[in-house]
């Protein structure tokens, strides 16, 4: 990245644990007038914990790593992932010839430095507007990083849940061998990333 830079304020993101409050400040990164389709700026994340007398920082990552494009970081939303952990979940959106697709990407610190540990199709749909949209929630649990569960659903009913071959590269993620989309999925952290566990199946 060659300067000058241009800094960008993302949003702030309270999360709240058993035992304390932070706020996530998130920033953007690029050098100025770099604009084009695949330039993506890079994030930066700073961490800070609620004291009696205010904030204190925490942690910081500065360009933890690039996400975007046209020079501008992508919709991202901060969740807690595990007991005193935070993740970052953005969602992509591609269109070509009215075949459309969203991918979810989640990334988090593990060990020093920021990493994705879930990528993942979570929707398709056809020109005609029919096709299949994924709902991800976080699932506590005990210790470490919580689990992840996905929940699809046709468009407009269940017929709908077929994999489109516009997307070959996801197939085996989240559709069985005869092109059928799972109806629900969990995953797994196995201490890099999440791994897709027994997959649930409407289709007994």
């Amino acid at each position: 990245m060659d300067p000058p830079f241009d800094h960008d304020f993302v949003g702030q993101f309270f999360q709240t644990y058993k035992l304390k409050e932070e706020i996530v400040l998130v920033f953007s990164t690029i050098t100025v007038d770099l604009a084009c389709h695949a330039c993506a700026p890079y994030l930066s994340f700073f961490e800070f914990v609620k004291l009696e007398d205010g904030w204190n920082l925490k942690i910081y990552d500065i360009a933890a790593y690039k996400a975007g494009s046209w020079g501008k970081p992508p919709d991202l939303r901060i969740k807690v992932i595990g007991e005193e952990k935070y993740a970052v979940v953005m969602e992509y959106g591609d269109m070509a010839q009215g075949w459309t697709v969203t991918i979810t990407s989640i990334h988090a610190r593990v060990g020093d430095s920021f990493k994705e540990i879930f990528n993942l199709l979570t929707g398709q749909g056809y020109p005609e507007g029919n096709g299949w949209t994924g709902l991800i929630s976080i699932i506590p649990t005990t210790m470490g990083f919580h689990d992840i569960e996905v929940r699809r659903e046709g468009v407009p009913g269940p017929e709908n849940l077929m994999f489109l071959d516009s997307a070959n590269d996801f197939k085996a993620d989240v559709a069985d061998y005869d092109g059928k989309v799972r109806a629900s999925d969990t995953f797994k952290f196995d201490g890099q990333r999440y791994r897709r566990e027994s997959p649930i199946s409407s289709y007994r």
